[in-house]
């Protein structure tokens, strides 16, 4: 709905696959949020393959398939949450977030006000869905 709930940013070094990234990311979001915000009802994510693999009940044990099965866990935990895709342009945050976790040493979280730098990015998602 465009409002702004949370945002935390953690440095991972080393992780050099762009789909376990993703699905890593999926899996801190909903560890972070069943503890803090459980009134978040959705998680939008642009990849695709993540989204697909979170909506299917089959049974993989790659190590992708391992993330995506604790996901299915912790959302368990969570009883309204939704996950939805959405195309890129119209979820720039989550991309704005990232690059700041490069360059950062510490673990950030912003809770109900965004920081400074994701405000024009935010305006930019809500009008690009």
């Amino acid at each position: 709905m465009g409002s702004f709930v949370a945002a935390k940013i953690a440095p991972v070094r080393g992780i050099t696959d762009p789909l376990i990234a993703e699905v890593l990311g999926v899996r801190e979001a909903l560890s972070w949020l069943k503890d803090r915000f459980p009134e978040v009802q959705i998680i939008e994510m642009d990849a695709l393959l993540v989204y697909n693999a979170l909506q299917q009940n089959e049974v993989d044990n790659s190590y992708f398939g391992l993330l995506i099965e604790e996901c299915r866990l912790l959302s368990s935990d969570m009883p309204n949450i939704k996950f939805n895709w959405v195309k890129k342009s119209a979820n720039q945050v989550p991309h704005t977030l990232t690059k700041a976790a490069s360059s950062s040493h510490d673990d950030l979280e912003w809770s109900y006000f965004s920081p400074l730098f994701l405000s024009t990015v935010l305006f930019v998602d809500l009008n690009n869905e």
